[in-house]
């Protein structure tokens, strides 16, 4: 299109004449479709990107819904899903310390460490751990002592959630609270490692085209990467979920702040029917409250500065009086 244009300008054709070459019209018409192409590759492309994300997406925002859905229908399915979790997530954890063939190089004790971390485990629980048999020979009979000890774990997990889901029953008056801290949660950890995921992706396909120039198709590689990316996005979405709902009751009770003592106080003293207000001073003696003294003033009324006479009368030895700051004003 361009050597058309050039030609068109050095032939000092107008614009506005019409094209009757039958040599140009045919280049005109080829060249429109050589970028009518190009455009639709660009915009195919697009949508190919687009459709990978949508497909993470949709998952995304399917498991989101499930979450939000169980606090209407089946206020019991959060803690379904968070048991589930929680098996999935001891279930990999002895699956990788226990990958050597040879039992005898299990490392018992890493598995009860990485398992305190996720739930409450005392030592008798740990001696537990070390005192299963552990099976030799056969494949078969690993199998059967790896789970032994998924099973043994999972169930110390559920024992610990069971006095979990007690404590905070007691605490709140009542069980609804303990599926609403499960699903804020759930939900959380969702919304903020997807947003990571979606700067992440973001980053790649900025820069996916120059795979190109090693002769690989950016499309493929972008969903490889992407897949990767987002198996890993779900796998973090279960460790922060798992390491994080054992900790709620973990936490001590703060003691009150001196606003809500003295709030606390002017309830309780206040007669019925009327409000008083709260002592500033409830928290310390009187003796050790800050004094507040009024400011000094003159004969006339006027309030004394530091730098004025003092208004005692008192003089220095050479007869000029003495100023406030170095006399009363000590």
């Amino acid at each position: 299109s361009d050597r058309i244009k050039s030609v068109m300008t050095t032939l000092r054709v107008p614009d506005d004449m019409p094209i009757e070459n039958k040599m140009i019209s045919k280049s005109i018409e080829t060249a429109q479709k050589k970028v009518e192409g190009n455009n639709f590759d660009i915009r195919k492309h697009l949508v190919d990107y687009d459709d990978v994300m949508n497909k993470q997406r949709e998952i995304i925002y399917k498991k989101r819904k499930l979450i939000l859905d169980s606090a209407e229908k089946e206020a019991i399915k959060s803690k379904e899903m968070l048991l589930e979790m929680i098996e999935t997530e001891i279930e990999q954890v002895v699956s990788f310390h226990t990958v050597d063939p040879q039992q005898s190089k299990w490392n018992l004790k890493e598995i009860c460490e990485v398992a305190r971390t996720i739930f409450p485990m005392d030592e008798s629980a740990c001696a537990m751990l070390d005192s299963i048999e552990k099976l030799a020979g056969d494949k078969s009979q690993d199998v059967q002592a790896r789970t032994t000890i998924i099973e043994f774990l999972v169930g110390e997990a559920k024992k610990q959630y069971k006095l979990l889901e007690e404590k905070i029953t007691e605490q709140s008056g009542s069980i609804d609270n303990m599926r609403m801290v499960e699903r804020e949660i759930m939900i959380r950890s969702i919304d903020n490692l997807w947003v990571d995921h979606l700067d992440a992706v973001s980053a790649l396909r900025a820069g996916i085209g120059l795979r190109g120039y090693g002769q690989r198709d950016p499309l493929i590689e972008f969903q490889k990467e992407t897949y990767r990316m987002f198996m890993q996005l779900q796998n973090l979405i279960q460790k922060q979920v798992v390491y994080s709902i054992y900790k709620i009751g973990i936490t001590t009770p703060m003691a009150n702040s001196i606003m809500q003592d003295e709030k606390a106080q002017a309830v309780d003293a206040k007669p019925e029917g009327q409000f008083k207000a709260a002592d500033p001073y409830s928290k310390v003696t009187r003796k050790e409250a800050p004094i507040v003294e009024a400011k000094i003033r003159d004969a006339t009324g006027e309030k004394v500065g530091r730098n004025d006479p003092c208004p005692c009368g008192a003089t220095k030895a050479d007869g000029t009086p003495k100023k406030y700051k170095h006399c009363c004003g000590v």
